[in-house]
């Protein structure tokens, strides 16, 4: 979405007669990606993570299981 935005923004320079068009696509697909960020980072960080999370647990465990 971010290179759709710049390739509107760049292609609305060159083609005068549809820069509104283009500027406005830019805005929607700008708009677009903003929303999309936080559900991406969500499921990049489960995708990464999650070979990690076992370790993790078992430390967290570890260090705050403990009854005293």
């Amino acid at each position: 979405m971010y290179w759709l935005t710049a390739l509107s923004a760049i292609a609305s320079i060159w083609l005068e007669d549809k820069a509104d068009q283009l500027k406005a696509s830019g805005l929607i697909l700008d708009a677009a990606a903003d929303v999309m960020i936080s559900p991406v980072m969500l499921i990049l960080g489960f995708y990464f993570a999650a070979p990690y999370m076992g370790d993790l647990a078992a430390g967290a465990l570890k260090r705050f299981g403990e009854k005293r």
